[in-house]
């Protein structure tokens, strides 16, 4: 699957990175030479993501799968690209995403088979779709920033039909750094003082886009599953067993603490770290296959 660039599709790129500095995506930075070069590149990393959260799951085939949160839907686009077959329905309350989003459908190439893309304005907290819907549900990196995180939970597990898969990631902000703005923070760290510590470490012009985070954590997510009646894996324990074995390059977050990780390990200490870690949930990032029995 490739996406034809044309003068229409540059249009509408332009329209929206034009409002796109002061809202969501901070930061925003074009990956390439091009416009054309960055479209490829995140093309291509949606279909890294998709197929990383699949992977261990390669025997299902999902006909109706929901991308919550998609965005412009390179994510979308990626599902329908690994899941030729299956209808997937992106939806984000961004309309000028989802507007460029609906462009690069029109550009796609060498999809043409029976399945089903479209992207649409909504919200993860009032999903328009019946209940037990969906076979797969994606959210990634979207619930720290939707409006009510309960209702939005309640929402997708209310469209997952019985037997149904969602996948689940978020920042964990009990973990000392926010990602957006990328600064040191204390767990769960006020509102004000997280603006404060953005000014402190030269990220002042970003510090008003903390107001809108949820500051969502494992314990928060894991009870709302079980209120839900949902079952779940914590994928963060392969990582943890991935870096304790050594494996450090597939974990992205741990590569820094190589050496330490290692001495760790040497000493002995390995099995009682994994249980502190596992136990505080103190760890960069959730990642769950939540299931609805």
């Amino acid at each position: 699957m490739r996406i034809q660039f044309d003068d229409e599709l540059a249009l509408a790129w332009e329209v929206w990175l034009d409002v796109n500095q002061d809202r969501y995506h901070i930061d925003y930075e074009v990956v390439g030479n091009s416009l054309e070069e960055h479209t490829a590149a995140c093309l291509a990393s949606a279909r890294s993501t998709v197929d990383r959260l699949f992977d261990e799951y390669g025997d299902i085939q999902p006909k109706l799968i929901l991308d919550v949160g998609c965005s412009t839907g390179f994510k979308s686009f990626a599902l329908h690209y690994r899941f030729p077959e299956a209808a997937v329905h992106g939806i984000d309350p961004d309309a000028e995403a989802v507007s460029l989003g609906q462009t690069l459908i029109s550009k796609l190439r060498g999809h043409e088979r029976s399945g089903y893309l479209s992207l649409s304005v909504g919200y993860a907290e009032r999903l328009p779709y019946p209940d037990s819907h969906f076979d797969a549900i994606v959210c990634v990196t979207v619930l720290e920033h939707v409006s009510d995180v309960r209702a939005s939970m309640v929402e997708m597990a209310r469209v997952l039909r019985p037997g149904g898969l969602l996948f689940l990631e978020a920042p964990n902000y009990l973990w000392p750094y926010e990602p957006h703005l990328r600064i040191v923070v204390p767990p769960l760290c006020p509102k004000p003082l997280m603006r404060a510590l953005a000014h402190l470490q030269g990220a002042g012009s970003k510090a008003g886009f903390a107001a809108h985070l949820k500051l969502v954590h494992p314990f928060w997510v894991e009870r709302m599953m079980r209120d839900l009646g949902l079952t779940w894996e914590n994928r963060v324990v392969n990582k943890l067993d991935a870096v304790f074995a050594g494996h450090l390059d597939t974990v992205l977050q741990y590569r820094r603490a190589a050496g330490a990780l290692r001495a760790i390990e040497r000493m002995g200490f390995a099995r009682a770290l994994r249980w502190v870690i596992l136990g505080l949930r103190i760890y960069p990032s959730m990642i769950y296959v939540a299931r609805r029995p």
